[in-house]
């Protein structure tokens, strides 16, 4: 009976440790571990709440892509820019908004964006929303909502 009580804690210990061992991937570890490749972008345009239409933008699938590197630099390459973008990225707002440093031809690239999905094998990424204010013919104000989201792969 001995033996069966001292096979059985040693069952128990051993399993305990065998399970604090495995570690889980950071946020970090996923967004640094290889580069992502542009899937598609997707720009959705609100009235009132209510969506008007959704434009799709595949133009250089699988060729654009945007590095993270743990030391938190950030390389960014699109095909009609001579060279890749460098930059500094880090995660804000309990690592469910990313900030980048990219700057090219006066304007930045993805300066602060929620992120919707991260994965091993997804990155969705949605840029802060921007007011589409026109006027009516009447004079008054039209705001539409343009919420715009980037798709990468691995």
């Amino acid at each position: 009976m001995k033996f069966i009580t001292v096979l059985f804690t040693l069952t128990i210990v051993f399993s305990c440790n065998r399970e604090s061992n495995v570690s889980e991937l950071t946020k970090s570890d996923i967004l640094t571990s290889s580069e992502w490749k542009k899937d598609y972008y997707e720009n959705s345009y609100y009235n009132n709440d209510i969506l008007e239409k959704v434009d799709k933008d595949e133009t250089h699938k699988g060729i654009e892509s945007i590095k993270f590197n743990s030391d938190l630099t950030v390389k960014y390459n699109r095909p009609e820019f001579f060279d890749k973008i460098d930059g500094n990225w880090n995660f804000e707002n309990d690592e469910t908004i990313l900030k980048t440093s990219l700057y090219k031809f006066g304007g930045y690239y993805f300066p602060s964006q929620k992120i919707n999905i991260l994965n091993e094998k997804s990155l969705v990424l949605e840029m802060e929303h921007l007011a589409i204010i026109s006027f009516n013919t009447d004079g008054t104000e039209n705001i539409r909502f343009l919420v715009r989201k980037f798709y990468f792969t691995r």
